[in-house]
């Protein structure tokens, strides 16, 4: 056997040797590709699923708030138009007629519990209010819308509209106008 017949057969079982590492290397890659292939689908298939529930959970969440935040908006129209309602009625005791304002002060003065100090009227109605005010000194002052304030011994009471409006009766005519609007 020549040199040149061996070189042949070594060639030879080399190619097979090859083919057969080929065959082996791409039977390796295929499988490698499809197990590749199938931990990619199951990621994205997860993936997919924590996408859809943060959608839902992001959707979820701003429906609550869209909910919240109407309900804050309609709180604070609610709250509006009450607020006008009491100034409203404020104003209409404030430039109520002599009459209704006589009655108001006859109501407002006979559950007074001093006698003696100083009623601090408005100026224009500061000679309406010395009918009422018996003993008690009458001062016009630019302070008082409507009704009066009366410092007796140190003490002050505080009957004016403003304050019988939105202090003292705030919370029964809020009840009153939400009721009366019919934003209940």
């Amino acid at each position: 056997m020549a040199i040149q017949d061996i070189l042949k057969k070594i060639l030879d079982d080399a190619d097979v040797e090859v083919s057969n590492i080929i065959s082996v290397f791409q039977a390796e890659k295929s499988k490698l590709a499809e197990e590749s292939a199938g931990i990619e689908k199951t990621e994205l298939e997860a993936i997919d699923s924590k996408l859809e529930s943060a959608f839902s959970s992001i959707e979820t969440k701003m429906r609550t708030m869209a909910r919240r935040e109407n309900a804050k908006s309609l709180l604070t129209s609610k709250q509006k138009m009450i607020t006008s309602a009491m100034q409203k009625f404020h104003d209409s005791l404030v430039n109520a007629d002599d009459k209704m304002y006589s009655d108001i002060l006859e109501k407002l003065f006979s559950s007074l519990p001093v006698t003696t100090g100083k009623v601090f009227a408005p100026s224009n109605r500061a000679e309406l209010t010395k009918k009422f005010a018996k003993d008690l000194e009458v001062v016009s002052s630019d302070d008082v819308e409507g009704g009066f304030i009366v410092q007796s011994g140190g003490a002050e009471i505080d009957l004016s509209f403003q304050n019988i409006v939105f202090s003292e009766y705030a919370d029964e005519l809020r009840s009153y106008f939400a009721d009366q609007l019919k934003l209940l």
